[in-house]
């Protein structure tokens, strides 16, 4: 089983696998709320499927945007 520190991206990446496609938004949250050495950040995940010559997906591009500073000025 693939283990991670943040669940969500487990989940990203198979629902781009089986999408075959970008997908964003992990539990219909938008973004994501991380403490980085006590602050708090806020990031805004994607994975893009990456497919082979013949279609097939061979690997997941994850996409991860600091979104700190836009969520400050909320």
């Amino acid at each position: 089983a693939r283990e991670t520190a943040f669940p969500w991206i487990t989940g990203l990446f198979d629902r781009a696998v089986a999408e075959r496609d970008l997908v964003t938004d992990p539990g219909g949250q938008g973004a994501v709320q991380v403490f980085v050495e006590g602050d708090e950040r806020f990031f805004y995940p994607a994975a893009a499927a990456i497919h082979d010559e013949d279609g097939s997906v061979s690997g997941v591009l994850l996409i991860i945007r600091d979104i700190t500073q836009l969520r400050l000025h909320e």
